[in-house]
């Protein structure tokens, strides 16, 4: 990702969360964190997602921000370019998978 000036990597949801910090600031309309993970994890995401606004932060969550008739690809791309920081909670599966290559 172009633009990154800190990683951080630990465990999460069985297996591992990458966050990257983008340099530029977000606009203010766009959430802070961008969360990505895999579908089957979506409970314990969930969780993450109201402990991290709980605390105050705007979080991009796909089931959270897509409605009827987005373009996911479209709002992704949206969500990476206008966040502060990536959260990527990676499992094995999520590491096989084709939107993970």
């Amino acid at each position: 990702m172009q633009g990154a000036e800190c990683v951080a990597i630990f465990p999460c949801c069985d297996g591992v969360c990458i966050i990257q910090q983008q340099q530029q600031p977000a606009a203010a309309a766009s959430p802070q964190l961008f969360i990505s993970y895999q579908w089957d994890k979506q409970r314990e995401i969930k969780v993450l997602y109201s402990k991290l606004t709980g605390l105050g932060y705007s979080c991009w969550l796909d089931v959270m921000q897509m409605g009827g008739g987005d373009s996911l690809y479209d709002k992704i791309d949206r969500g990476i370019r206008g966040c502060r920081l990536i959260i990527s909670c990676t499992t094995p599966k999520y590491a096989l998978s084709a939107n993970c290559r």
